[in-house]
């Protein structure tokens, strides 16, 4: 294909890729059909929604467990809005609320980063 000119099997398989595979985030999605960048990914899943009358944007999909994912990646290192995405969250602020869940129901620590509610969201 030319360039600019989009690949509509591309598009489908990014669209399915997102869907229907709970581990991937939209920069797996992006190395593994061979494009630049995560938003180009979610540019061919979004082309392939509209050409085809499908939902957009995607719901965030509740995985079980996520709660723990959330605490653990955040006590990896990782910022709020990292672990969002890695989690396919819209924001880190939804993020926070299931690591904190999880804390809370395990009696971990908590804030993991210290400061007032307002800077743990952006830590």
């Amino acid at each position: 294909m030319g360039q600019g000119v989009p690949d509509h099997a591309r598009d489908k398989r990014a669209y399915d890729l997102y869907l229907n595979d709970a581990g991937l985030i939209w920069a797996d999605i992006a190395r593994a059909l061979g494009m630049r960048s995560k938003q180009s990914a979610c540019l061919a899943a979004r082309r392939h929604a509209e050409r085809n009358g499908l939902d957009w944007p995607l719901a965030f999909r509740y995985q079980p467990g996520i709660e723990r994912r959330a605490y653990e990646l955040k006590r990896g290192g990782l910022s709020w809005s990292e672990v969002a995405e890695r989690l396919t969250m819209t924001c880190g602020s939804d993020a926070c609320k299931y690591a904190r869940r999880h804390a809370e129901w395990n009696g971990l620590d908590w804030p993991l980063c210290g400061g007032t509610p307002s800077q743990r969201m952006t830590a």
